[in-house]
Parts: structure tokens; sequence; C-alpha cells
């Protein structure tokens, strides 16, 4: 608690498997503009206060703050779900992190991201960078199509979606909106500044910072993904217009 708080400090709003972990690397590896990993993942948070030895939120958030604070910079990345997890509220949020900046990264294709979800959950690999070339196989050797558990993931990033839109309109703010299409097609110092450029951080890139993150789906990803589009086109098309709505 000696150390001083951020000057500066932004949220990284994401639905899960659009490339979240890749954008922390990236910040990470820059040196200057804080970590931005997920602190209020509610799995994560929770050993972190005991081993920090903060028993309520209020200590939490502000050895959190200080712990993470990268010459003047705190980043932290948080789903809507983190966020009602550990704050309860947009409200509490807001007051006990007070983010002066945003960021939005969601994934275009959400059937894709869906299909992505499931095989994380029946594998249970989530990043290549921590898994065997063995476990990889196995993660795609293994994926079983299951329609209802697809759709149930469609809908529950779509409210994610819906959520995070509104929480920016509510507050009238505007996030650097990224997408995880466009940043896969982007070259990684080209992502790196437009950051540095929103959050109004000066960076000396050098060799631009690289990620250890690939790509862990395979054809078979693909081909459930063209099935349940093709097997749920009335579903999928009014997911579509809801997100295009609210986006």
């Amino acid at each position: 608690m000696s150390r001083p708080l951020p000057d500066l400090r932004y949220a990284i709003f994401f639905t899960p498997r659009s490339g979240s972990s890749y954008l922390s690397d990236l910040i990470g590896g820059t040196g200057t503009m804080g970590d931005a990993v997920e602190v209020f993942n509610p799995v994560l948070a929770h050993s972190i206060a005991r081993a920090m030895g903060a028993s309520s939120l209020d200590e939490y958030v502000g050895k959190i703050l200080r712990a993470r604070n990268t010459k003047g910079v705190f980043g932290a990345e948080l789903t809507w779900p983190h966020l009602l997890s550990i704050f309860k509220t947009e409200r509490r949020f807001l007051q006990y992190v007070e983010p002066s900046k945003f960021i939005w990264l969601r994934r275009q294709d959400i059937v894709a991201q869906a299909v992505s979800v499931m095989a994380m959950v029946q594998s249970g690999v989530a990043h290549a960078k921590s898994a065997t070339k063995d476990d990889i196989q196995r993660s795609r050797d293994t994926l079983v199509y299951d329609q209802r558990h697809i759709r149930r993931i469609v809908s529950m990033l779509a409210w994610s979606e819906r959520n995070i839109e509104s929480f920016f309109q509510a507050h009238q703010v505007e996030p650097l909106r990224m997408t995880y299409e466009q940043m896969m097609a982007t070259p990684t110092h080209e992502i790196v500044q437009s950051i540095a450029d929103h959050l109004g951080v000066k960076i000396d890139l050098g060799d631009a910072p690289e990620s250890g993150h690939k790509k862990l789906s395979g054809s078979r990803n693909s081909d459930f993904a063209d099935r349940f589009r093709t097997e749920n086109a009335s579903f999928v098309r009014k997911v579509e217009q809801r997100r295009v709505a609210g986006s």
C-alpha cells in the first residue's frame, strides 16, 4: 500500500475467445501500458486476494491498483460476467476502479467464437502457448458437435455484447473498438500503436512486441461452425440482426 496509485487506469472489455490473451501479451510486451490481465476474473481474483492478504473488495482493489501500476498506468481485462461477479453493478465498478479509458474487444464471427468456447470447455485446453502439441492435437481430435451447447454459448455471447454496449451508451463512453478478425490481420506494431494513441501513452516500439499465443482451432471447428449456421439459420439471423442494432 506504500506504492503510488496509477495516474491512468483503463479497462478492456472482451468476450471469451476473442483474442484477449494475445492482446494482453502485446500490451505487456511494451513495458509502458501495464499488464492488462484478468485481475477481476473471480477465479483468479480470490486467489490473488488471499496471496495479498486482502479481505475485502476495498483492500483488493487498493492493493491491485498499486501492485499492477506500471510507470503510472494500470490496465485490466474483464468480461461482463466478471464485472457482475466481483462488483455486482457497473456503478460500483466505476467507483472502485475509476477507469478513464476503455477498449472493447469482440469477435465478428459469433458462431465460430461459440464453437471455440465449446472446444475449450470440452478439451480443457485454453491456449496454445501453455499447451503441448499432444494437447492441441487431442483438443482437435476429440471435439464433438453439440448444437444445443453452441446455441447457449451464442446467446451468452450476444447477451454480454448487449450489456457492454449499453454500459458504454449509459456512461457516454467511446471505447477503442477492436475485433479478433481485425487484430489477426494487423501487424503487431500497428495494434500496439493504436492502443497507445487511444490511451495517450508515448511508446518507443523498437522491435514490435510479439505474443506466444497461436490459434488452437482446426478444420473441425470450421466444419462445425458451418453446420451450425446451416441447421440454425433463423436463430443466427436473429442474433446477427440484434448485434447490428446494438453495436
